[in-house]
C-alpha cells in the first residue's frame, strides 16, 4: 500500500488525530467543458526519496491557510481510483499505484486527489516539519524577491523596508491590472509580506479591493485583512459578513478569527442570521485548540441557531468529545449538544 502525505493546517491537528482527514468539496478539471465536482476530496503526494519534492506544496499552501502546516502520513490501497495531474492542467482518473508512478516520473506541480475522507486507522503519523520547503506561485524558477524566513531572517536590519517595498509593489500591480484574475494574482502575492509585517502595516490601501464589485477580488482582499490589527479591520470585516457571496462571507469569518480571536469574531457572527457564516465559525471551533472555549461558544450558538446550525453544532460537539483532554465540565456541555440529549 503506497504511503502518502497530506499537508494540513496545524489548527486541525486534534480533529485529524481524533477522526482522520475529512475530505472537502472541490472541482477537478478533466479537459471537458465542465469540471467534475467531488463531494469528498483529499489532496496528497507520495512519500518520495527527495524531501523537497515530497513536500513541494508546503509554502504555497501555507500562503493560503495563514498558519503552520503539518505532514499527515497515511496509507491507501494501490488499486483505489484517484485523480492525478498538474494543478493547472487536466487531471486523469487512474489507480493510486499508477498515480504514484506518474508523480515520481514528473513531480513538479503534480498532485493526487483521493475521492474520500481518510479514516483514523489509515493514518500512520502526524508530524511537524520545517516551513521553509517548497515553491510559491509556480514550481518553475521565478524572479520575484522572496521574503521567506530563509531568505530574509528575523532581525535583518532592512526587513521592514523590504516588506513595505513588496507591499507597495503588489498593491500597485493590483491597481494597474485590467482583468479581475490579474488583480487576484497580484493581491495573492501580498500574503507573505503581510505575514512578515506582523501587523505593522495599515490596511488602508486594501480597503478599496474589499469593496470591489468582483467577487474573487473581494474574497482575496477580505482574507488578507486577517493579517492586520483588529481595530483597523473590524468594521470592514463585519460588513463582509453580509456579502452576497458565500465565499466572501466565509473569508470574512476566518479573517476575523485570525485578527481578533474567536471571542471577538463570535460577537459579530452572533449578530448575523446566516447559516453559512455560523457554520464556518463552528467548523473553526471544531478544530480549535481551546476546547473549553469552543464548548461554551457552541452552547451559545445552539440556543439561537436554525435547525441546520444546531445539527452542525451537534457534529462538532461529537468530534470534540473524542478529545481526552476535555474537562468534566466541558464534556457535560458537549454532551448536552448531541442529538437525543
Amino acid at each position: 500500500m503506497p504511503r502518502l502525505v497530506h499537508l494540513a493546517p496545524a489548527s486541525r491537528r486534534r480533529g485529524i488525530e481524533r477522526s482522520g482527514i475529512r475530505g472537502e468539496s472541490t472541482q477537478v478539471y478533466t479537459g471537458n467543458k465542465e469540471p467534475e465536482t467531488l463531494s469528498r476530496a483529499v489532496f496528497a503526494m507520495p512519500i518520495l526519496p527527495d524531501f523537497s519534492v515530497t513536500y513541494q506544496w508546503l509554502r504555497e499552501l501555507r500562503r493560503w491557510h495563514h498558519e503552520r502546516m503539518l505532514a499527515v502520513h497515511f496509507v491507501a490501497p494501490s488499486d483505489e481510483d484517484v485523480w492525478v495531474g498538474r494543478y493547472n492542467k487536466p487531471h486523469e482518473k487512474v489507480s493510486l499505484g499508477a498515480a504514484v508512478r506518474r508523480v515520481t516520473e514528473d513531480p513538479a506541480g503534480n498532485e493526487i486527489i483521493l475521492t474520500r475522507s481518510i479514516r483514523k486507522n489509515e493514518i500512520a503519523s502526524v508530524r511537524e516539519l520545517t516551513q521553509l520547503v517548497g515553491w510559491t506561485e509556480t514550481p518553475e524558477p521565478s524572479t520575484f524577491d522572496c521574503l521567506c524566513r530563509m531568505c530574509v531572517r528575523a532581525g535583518t536590519p532592512d526587513l521592514m523596508r523590504r516588506v513595505r517595498a513588496a507591499f507597495e509593489r503588489h498593491v500597485l500591480e493590483a491597481r494597474q491590472a485590467l482583468e479581475s484574475d490579474d488583480v487576484v494574482r497580484a493581491l495573492s502575492r501580498l500574503d507573505l509580506p503581510l505575514e512578515r509585517a506582523r501587523g505593522r502595516l495599515t490596511p488602508d490601501k486594501l480597503l478599496a479591493f474589499v469593496r470591489s464589485p468582483e467577487r474573487d477580488v473581494r474574497r482575496v482582499a477580505t482574507s488578507l485583512l486577517g493579517n492586520f490589527k483588529w481595530a483597523a479591520v473590524e468594521t470592514a470585516l463585519a460588513a463582509r459578513l453580509r456579502d452576497e457571496y458565500g465565499s466572501v462571507r466565509e473569508a470574512a469569518v476566518r479573517a476575523m478569527i485570525r485578527s481578533g480571536g474567536v471571542r471577538r469574531a463570535h460577537a459579530h457572527v452572533a449578530k448575523v442570521s446566516d447559516d453559512l457564516v455560523t457554520s464556518t465559525f463552528v467548523e473553526h471551533l471544531e478544530y480549535g485548540h481551546d476546547i473549553d472555549t469552543s464548548a461554551r461558544l457552541l452552547t451559545e450558538i445552539a440556543r439561537s441557531g436554525s435547525s441546520q446550525v444546531v445539527s452542525r453544532v451537534a457534529r462538532a460537539a461529537a468530534e470534540l468529545m473524542r478529545d481526552d483532554e476535555a474537562s468534566h465540565v466541558t464534556r457535560a456541555l458537549l454532551s448536552s449538544l448531541r442529538p437525543g440529549t
